[in-house]
């Protein structure tokens, strides 16, 4: 097993998570072909590894891959990040939740961005209400009252002839009277 990279010389690292293939901070693999590299972390590049070691560790590599719960997707790569700081770089067809998360991904978080904003707006309102409503109570009583202190006003100017409004006044005084 090698443990520099073949294209650089630099050393691939080490890692704890996968056992049966203990080279490497980040290993790329593609269960369907049974392909296993260890990406350089100096150059990037992907070396493969020997055929005979290959098999048990894609298959721990895979397992390890559908444990993790944090990993991103597109439609042919996958990367998971294991808590032993293994990066995993799965390549192959999606998974089959991540493929209705890499689809619809957007869609569910706009029913969740409004399923919460309604949420709180609907518990505001109830407060509102719940608090505000006796305080408002007195305001309304208080409006109430003038509106009708206005209308009887306004029905006893009209019986009798009067200006309703204090500026009426102001003008029906204020003009000259004709003889």
């Amino acid at each position: 097993m090698y443990s520099t990279c073949l294209f650089c010389q630099q050393p691939l690292g080490a890692n704890e998570a996968i056992e049966r293939f203990p080279v490497g901070r980040r290993l790329a693999f593609d269960a369907e072909r049974g392909r296993l590299w260890v990406v350089c972390r100096r150059c990037e590049r992907w070396n493969l590894s020997p055929l005979e070691q290959r098999w048990e560790a894609i298959e721990d590599a895979e397992r390890r891959f559908r444990d993790t719960r944090l990993r991103v997707s597109t439609e042919n790569i996958g990367l998971a990040r294991l808590s032993e700081g293994l990066e995993l770089v799965r390549v192959g067809r999606a998974l089959r939740p991540e493929l209705a998360a890499w689809r619809y991904g957007d869609q569910f978080g706009q029913r969740r961005r409004k399923q919460v904003l309604l949420t709180v707006g609907g518990g505001a309102a109830a407060a509102a209400v719940f608090w505000g409503g006796p305080a408002l109570e007195g305001e309304l009583k208080l409006l109430e009252q003038q509106w009708k202190e206005a209308e009887e006003i306004a029905a006893i100017a009209d019986r009798l002839a009067l200006p309703a409004s204090v500026e009426q006044c102001v003008h029906r005084e204020s003009a000259p009277s004709r003889p």
